[in-house]
């Protein structure tokens, strides 16, 4: 089964590879002036809290790569998605596209939150806590809600 890209899933897809691509173009443009140390883990106030060497930069964006990958994978396969048999018809379409939907923008939240984090460990700055609080809730609760919207119009 093959569903088309509606102009939303296409924009959240560009946007996360264009993240993942700027996250790897930035590390080798500017790989040689970035200090030594760098951090490597940020607490939940924001600031961080573990310094490494600065190899350890490529590890979000070779994450992000390999997680965009994936995701784009079962995104662009819907067969492999675990859907119940018991779906009306008239309304598998629906269903199908609004799993799409929200397959696209979790992966949008993962690569933005992956890339957030990546400038802050070049920056060697302090995140803002609720911002990155806010992405990592919509994260896990976006797709609780969105479940339980689409199982309430199966009724």
């Amino acid at each position: 089964m093959r569903l088309p890209y509606t102009l939303f899933q296409k924009l959240m897809i560009g946007i996360s590879i264009m993240l993942v691509i700027g996250m790897i173009g930035y590390l080798i443009i500017n790989y040689n002036s970035l200090p030594n140390k760098v951090p490597t883990h940020f607490g939940i106030d924001g600031n961080p809290d573990t310094w490494g060497n600065k190899i350890s930069l490529w590890f979000l964006p070779i994450l992000s790569c390999i997680m965009l990958l994936m995701l784009l994978t079962i995104i662009h396969y819907p067969n492999s998605w675990n859907i119940s048999d018991k779906i009306n018809d008239n309304k598998k379409d629906y269903y199908y596209l609004q799993i799409k939907n929200m397959l696209c923008v979790i992966t949008f939240s993962i690569i933005f939150m992956c890339s957030y984090i990546q400038v802050g460990s070049i920056k060697a700055m302090s995140l803002n806590a609720f911002f990155l609080s806010t992405i990592i809730i919509l994260a896990i609760l976006g797709p609780i809600v969105w479940s339980r919207y689409i199982y309430s119009q199966s009724k």
